[in-house]
């Protein structure tokens, strides 16, 4: 049986190919997609994890939640170079133009992550790519969460340079 995963991200262009690979992954089910701003603004995230799923399979697409948060600004050291968006363009996916209108059935990220581990208790990882955000979110709507979730696999960042792309 595969394994029930929900992603939070901020689908630059890493998190886009871990979003690729992970729909494509017979050992994953992926239940839910959830944007949070950080790479990019949470708008554009949303925009960018659904131009993602209708590329892979749109039939088959997981639940995507919305995010509204502006681009979380980097903080950068003295010897850091500020080349964030000049690395992930100005939709987070390189060259490429995303073009996709805002979600018609808008759920709040935090929610649906909250309703899905509901409908699936202790069989949902969490995979967070980007802020937590999301996350404080859900567990100040269901304080049950953690509990409830198989586990939460989290990517970690840096304190002092502009995320993954640095000198």
């Amino acid at each position: 049986m595969p394994q029930k995963i929900i992603i939070d991200a901020d689908p630059g262009i890493g998190d886009a190919f871990a979003v690729l690979t992970a729909l494509v992954d017979p050992s994953l089910e992926v239940v839910g997609l959830t944007a949070t701003a950080g790479s990019v603004s949470g708008r554009q995230a949303t925009r960018n994890l659904k131009f993602l799923t209708d590329l892979i399979d749109p039939l088959k697409d997981p639940r995507i939640g919305q995010s509204d948060l502006p681009m979380v600004a980097p903080r950068l050291s003295s010897h850091a170079v500020p080349t964030r968006h000049s690395f992930f363009g100005s939709h987070g996916l390189g060259d490429v133009t995303v073009d996709i209108p805002d979600l018609h059935n808008r759920r709040e990220s935090a929610k649906l992550i909250v309703d899905l581990v509901r409908e699936f208790p202790h069989e949902v990882k969490l995979l967070t790519l980007g802020p937590l955000t999301n996350l404080a979110a859900a567990c100040d709507l269901d304080p049950e969460l953690p509990e409830l979730l198989d586990a939460i696999v989290s990517l970690g960042g840096v304190n002092n340079a502009s995320g993954d792309v640095t000198p």
